[in-house]
């Protein structure tokens, strides 16, 4: 299996190939970029055949620069099951306010956030992918779902057994995380600038008024939004990708290069996709190490988490000897990936990677199977 970091710049596209004796099976955590979609679409080109299979992908968050990629995926490509976080009802009207920032109502993003049925069905493609929401750990409802559902901690590679049919015990693990510290920050940016009643009936209706009349006070809704450090990510889905077995480990994959065990570092064969989860405070970062407990000593790559932004992350992330991998654009406003991060992994002796818009920066992995 070869497990691949691409380099889209501020933004996320990860791809896991499997070759079996079958043929070849994808596998794709998030396809967005902000420092131009283009690079998406061009790099979703350059590896992939038109009309090629995609067997499963997952998307961690409704942000664009995680899923702006997705409808020319799902038009160039052949997407068969499409896994994504279950956000409630209540959450959607936060979403839909964020993505107004820098699209209008009729963009993908927006109607997707809206109804992830129409807005697949909009994109016109004769087969579209399968779509399950998964839950998050208190099981909250999205109602215009029309489809199944799937618990956080489910091993979905059982719905892929077309992929998996070798022997393979191949796990692939989501999980949905609220964010609810990040809301309620939000809802008091509301009350703060536009001065609205803080009863929670009073600021939802505030919301609505504000997605209904936007782009009016499209500056104090910035400013709001500037008060969560631009990352109003309602939910996070997080995903472990790999196999409870010692004997499978995986390392650098180096052209030309026979592997002997000497010179590249042998790691566990599973990755952590993190998304922009907030791993930063004790309880969110317990959160994480419980619901993957049976998995984390088989962790040996880390998707850090938002970029590598100090707020999203924890010094514990260092302990997990991994090689780390860090998604950010050359040149963005955001400070990612932030120095002390870096500079707390490098001091751990830690393996890191930060992948950019440049070609050079891809990072290639492989996972010896048999």
């Amino acid at each position: 299996m070869l497990r691949s970091f691409l380099p889209v710049g501020q933004g996320a596209f990860y791809r896991e190939v499997f070759n079996l004796k079958d043929g070849r099976h994808t596998i794709i955590y998030d396809c967005g970029s902000l420092t131009a979609k283009s690079i998406v679409e061009q790099q979703i080109k350059d590896e992939f055949e038109e009309g090629e299979v995609i067997d499963a992908v997952f998307i961690s968050h409704l942000d664009e620069d995680h899923i702006n990629g997705l409808p020319f995926l799902i038009k160039y490509c052949k997407v068969y099951n499409l896994f994504f976080p279950l956000v409630t009802t209540k959450d959607k009207a936060y979403l839909k306010l964020k993505a107004l920032l820098s699209e209008d109502k009729d963009h993908f993003l927006y109607k997707f956030i809206e109804n992830p049925l129409d807005a697949i069905n909009s994109l016109g493609v004769d087969d579209a992918p399968m779509l399950y929401p998964v839950r998050t750990v208190g099981g909250d409802n999205w109602n215009n779902v029309d489809t199944g559902y799937i618990s956080s901690g489910e091993n979905v590679a059982e719905k892929l057994a077309s992929v998996f049919n070798e022997g393979v015990n191949w796990e692939l693990i989501p999980f949905n995380f609220r964010q609810k510290e990040r809301i309620e920050k939000f809802k008091k940016a509301i009350v703060e600038i536009f001065g609205c009643d803080t009863d929670p009936d009073s600021i939802e209706n505030k919301i609505r008024d504000l997605i209904d009349k936007y782009p009016n006070d499209k500056d104090k809704i910035k400013r709001a939004y500037g008060k969560v450090n631009k990352n109003l990510n309602t939910n996070t889905m997080t995903l472990f990708s790999g196999t409870k077995d010692s004997c499978v480990k995986q390392y650098y994959a180096m052209p030309n290069c026979h592997f002997c065990g000497y010179c590249l570092p042998i790691k566990e064969n599973g990755c952590l996709y993190m998304g922009d989860y907030d791993a930063s405070e004790r309880q969110k970062w317990k959160d994480l190490r419980d619901a993957y407990n049976e998995y984390w000593k088989y962790i040996g790559g880390v998707q850090i988490p938002h970029h590598g932004s100090r707020h999203n992350y924890n010094n514990e992330i260092a302990k997990l000897n991994a090689i780390n991998i860090i998604s950010a654009g050359c040149k963005n406003s955001y400070r990612h990936p932030h120095s002390s991060v870096i500079k707390d992994l490098i001091l751990n002796d830690c393996l890191v990677h930060v992948v950019t818009e440049n070609i050079g920066s891809q990072v290639d992995l492989k996972v010896d199977l048999f």
